[in-house]
């Protein structure tokens, strides 16, 4: 069983074996959450497997190595042979996407079919990688041009929404290079 100050190093294999992806997550589970809602390629992912380190920095070392030595399908931070392409950008709900979901969030779940709850399900999980992808856009819009941040560093701040302001403003002071601190 991990220790609190562990941090896991996961890949993600596909039924045939191929490597599709590897990555570093205090909270793996939370981080596949969010590939499945983010990723193309995330259903092809059959099989994963877990190795925990003593520390964020050990990991992210094995993450480097594994990533350049075994190569995986849709990594591409530390990728040697492929240059980055930004992400596409979630698109928002549209007006009737938005308006069926306010009229499920009105409907109890026991009258509802499963194709409506599942619905449901898919419009949630849209809106919310929409609403992480503005909140980080903002962020960086705060920053000044080129102001360096460590890796999942404006995830982090986007979800700790009470402290939004407070982070932005240390980071964009310099005072914070570590959301952390």
């Amino acid at each position: 069983m991990p220790t609190k100050d562990q941090t896991a190093v996961y890949r993600c294999f596909a039924e045939t074996g191929t490597l599709l992806y590897v990555g570093v997550a205090e909270d793996f589970g939370k981080r596949w959450r969010e590939h499945a809602g983010l990723k193309p390629w995330w259903p092809e992912v059959a099989r994963q497997t877990v190795d925990w380190y003593d520390s964020r920095d050990e990991a992210l070392r094995v993450e480097k190595e594994a990533i350049q030595a075994e190569r995986p399908a849709h990594n591409v931070v530390h990728a040697v042979d492929r240059e980055r392409q930004p992400m596409p950008a979630p698109l928002p709900l549209t007006a009737e996407e938005r308006a069926r979901l306010e009229q499920y969030d009105d409907a109890p779940d026991e009258f509802m079919s499963e194709a409506e709850l599942l619905d449901q399900l898919d419009l949630y999980t849209r809106a919310s990688a929409w609403h992480k992808y503005r909140g980080v856009a903002l962020i960086r819009y705060l920053l000044p041009t080129g102001t360096e941040v460590r890796r999942g560093l404006l995830t982090d701040v986007t979800d700790a929404s009470p402290y939004k302001r407070e982070y932005v403003s240390r980071i964009r002071d310099g005072i914070a290079a570590n959301y952390a601190d």
